[in-house]
């Protein structure tokens, strides 16, 4: 939920939780979109705790996939190429707001030709797949973004805020997924976008080893 302009909350964003196979699970715990519990199977004496992501991923009146966070699912690794990130793919007839993980993602965009979409990456080598010929542009940037706590969703089109430090730290450390960092492990290499804008609907960040 949000906080509105004059101090009261929003409607709820019910999420439900269940850990596979078990016999009750509970939500003791949330911190921003991370929630922890316990949980018991049929077979198995006693309990057990879990921590989770909560997918706060959601569709706008028009139909457009809104996503405040980046996406949580990418493969750990010491090499940059076996980083898998996710596929993320919005509303073909409507604008979206899509966010990547710190892996190598995938994004497929609007076809929507007079739509809007934000893609905000989130580190790694990514794809991102545009429609030729669109009469509104994409946004994307470059940085990890998450405006849960904003009292205005972002819309397709719009700028999503940034997370600071999510490139480099305050000590101009990389972090993971940028600057030629695996998910994994940090490694001497140089990432950068050969080219800026999307060629014939289709925009590729390649990595290029020191």
């Amino acid at each position: 939920m949000t906080v509105n302009a004059d101090g009261s909350f929003s409607d709820a964003q019910w999420t439900a939780i269940d850990v596979p196979g078990s016999a009750i699970t509970t939500v003791n715990s949330i911190y921003q979109d991370i929630a922890m519990g316990i949980y018991t199977v049929s077979h198995a004496s006693g309990v057990a705790s879990y921590t989770t992501l909560v997918d706060q991923s959601q569709v706008d009146a028009a139909g457009g996939l809104i996503m405040p966070v980046g996406a949580a699912n990418f493969d750990y690794a010491t090499m940059v190429d076996a980083s898998i990130g996710s596929l993320v793919v919005g509303s073909q007839a409507q604008g979206n707001v899509l966010g990547g993980s710190i892996g190598n993602d995938t994004f497929v965009g609007t076809q929507g030709e007079s739509m809007a979409d934000t893609i905000y990456t989130g580190g790694g080598a990514d794809d991102i797949f545009l429609l030729a010929g669109r009469t509104h542009a994409t946004l994307i940037e470059l940085y990890a973004g998450n405006s849960l706590g904003s009292l205005i969703p972002v819309m397709p089109g719009a700028v999503q805020k940034a997370i600071a430090g999510s490139i480099v730290d305050a000590n101009d450390v990389p972090q993971l997924g940028w600057w030629g960092q695996a998910t994994g492990a940090r490694r001497a290499s140089l990432q950068c976008l050969d080219q800026l804008g999307a060629r014939n609907g289709h925009q590729r960040r390649h990595e290029h080893r020191a």
